[in-house]
């Protein structure tokens, strides 16, 4: 989705968001995914409601899972985007505090 909008000069002129979710069974025990959000401006999604990404706190994620007898994987990386239309340089803003979070693996 893209949309032109702004004045002549605008940082903004170019708005648009990707966003694109998957999964692949590798095979009877491995499954790998990801649902990533990317766009332009910290609310775009929100602001034009697109399905499957316009909820207020976005989670972007990449994973891989496995299952074998009592044996469970899982390794992910996340990424939390909190879309709203306060600006950064605004100390109420939320988005700008937001973490990565490193792979995070569990085994048992």
């Amino acid at each position: 989705h893209n949309i032109d909008s702004g004045a002549v000069g605008d940082p903004n002129k170019f708005r648009g968001m990707m966003g694109t979710q998957g999964q692949f069974a590798i095979n009877e025990r491995w499954n790998f995914g990801w649902d990533v959000l990317l766009q332009t401006d910290k609310n775009f999604s929100n602001t034009y409601n697109i399905a499957k990404y316009n909820a207020y706190v976005h989670q972007s994620s990449v994973y891989l899972t496995g299952l074998n007898d009592r044996n469970y994987f899982d390794v992910r990386a996340m990424h939390f985007e909190v879309q709203e239309d306060t600006p950064n340089e605004n100390a109420a803003a939320r988005s700008g505090q937001q973490p990565w979070v490193l792979p995070s693996l569990d085994y048992a």
